[in-house]
């Protein structure tokens, strides 16, 4: 009877938890080059603003010695870097483009040049005893803030978020780890979410979790809200695939340019964890959803941190906001009168310099 007992409760003593690691590979050095026009006929603009956010540098395994550098075509205007208001205090580019040429008066034309070392993560199991061949520390207490707050498109405190988390089974299980949560609800979004685009779409994460239906910016930002709502440091990268000599992805009769949104949360003592819903949503049923978590298949150039840039315009002297500036934002200075409705113009190019020899 006693041997019988104890291989029940041998059974029913819960698995040991898996233990994981980053893998990350050194992908090299890239480069990125943007070619933008905006056109606005009929209003004759006297000056424009033009905003780009300066690419960061999020350390090790992830995105190194990063440049960024522009120059408006036919100008000599040089960007300004400034802070924006966000709380991340990201560093912008500011640029005043007076209209001296009669071209300006309703167009600009600018080249942006990033260059980045980039690398691919791959979340791994560590053998049983095993431990992480360098130890991951902690968040600093100031930047775990960061990533658990509560700014622009990515809102979580409203009522009807926090019942649409309790009605969605989004909430963390004592028994759950970051990453046993992180994967549950990636997996439900996709599952319940439809991709859509449309220039006018609503990505707030209350807005998105109303109609269930998005693209990559808007379900990262509901995927991010998700895990801050929960305690669980996380964060949206803005920004573009590396794809040398590939021809880019349409959908809705829209072409991305290969620009593209994913996230990451990070898991005490494994660190930063890639995870895109995007491509999984916008893959769905092609591809299964778990190969987009805690791996990535793509190099990828992160032009900026979150969704919501703040920042002066320099022209007015006034705050403005802008999400998503994988293009350059911009604003213009004309005479009270007719609108225009503003054409757009982009050229991608990602190359991979020719490592040099030993």
């Amino acid at each position: 009877m006693i041997p019988l007992l104890c291989a029940l409760l041998l059974a029913q003593t819960p698995p040991a938890k898996t233990q994981w690691m980053l893998e990350t590979e050194n992908k090299g050095p890239y480069q990125g080059d943007l070619f933008f026009r905006v056109t606005l006929k009929g209003l004759d603009i006297r000056e424009w603003a033009i905003f780009l956010p300066k690419a960061p540098d999020l350390g090790p395994g992830i995105q190194t010695e990063v440049e960024t550098t522009a120059l408006i075509v036919g100008s000599n205007a040089k960007p300004v870097a400034v802070r924006d208001f966000s709380p991340l205090q990201r560093t912008i580019y500011t640029l005043r483009l007076p209209t001296q040429a009669q071209a300006n008066k309703e167009m600009f034309e600018i080249r942006v040049k990033y260059k980045a070392n980039l690398f691919m993560r791959k979340l791994a199991p560590l053998s049983e005893g095993a431990q992480p061949a360098k130890p991951v520390p902690p968040l600093k207490e100031a930047e775990k803030a960061l990533y658990l707050s509560e700014w622009g498109d990515i809102k979580f405190k409203e009522k009807t978020f926090q019942e649409w988390l309790d009605n969605n089974e989004c909430r963390m299980k004592p028994a759950e780890t970051e990453i046993d949560f992180a994967r549950r609800v990636f997996l439900h979004l996709h599952y319940k979410m439809d991709f859509d685009v449309s220039p006018t779409m609503d990505r707030r994460s209350t807005a998105v979790v109303s109609s269930m239906r998005s693209d990559g910016g808007g379900i990262s930002n509901v995927y991010v809200a998700i895990l801050r709502a929960n305690k669980i440091p996380s964060r949206s990268l803005w920004g573009r695939w590396m794809l040398p000599g590939k021809e880019p992805l349409k959908r809705n009769n829209v072409a991305f340019n290969f620009m593209g949104v994913k996230t990451e949360f990070f898991a005490p003592g494994v660190g930063w964890v890639p995870a895109d819903p995007g491509s999984a949503l916008f893959e769905k049923k092609k591809v299964e959803p778990g190969l987009f978590f805690g791996m990535e298949q793509v190099p990828f150039l992160a032009q900026h941190v979150d969704p919501t840039v703040d920042v002066m315009n320099p022209v007015t002297k006034k705050r403005i906001q802008m999400t998503g500036l994988q293009l350059p934002g911009y604003w213009a200075l004309a005479p009270a009168g007719p609108t225009s409705t503003p054409e757009f113009f982009q050229e991608w190019k990602a190359t991979q310099p020719t490592k040099s020899s030993p």
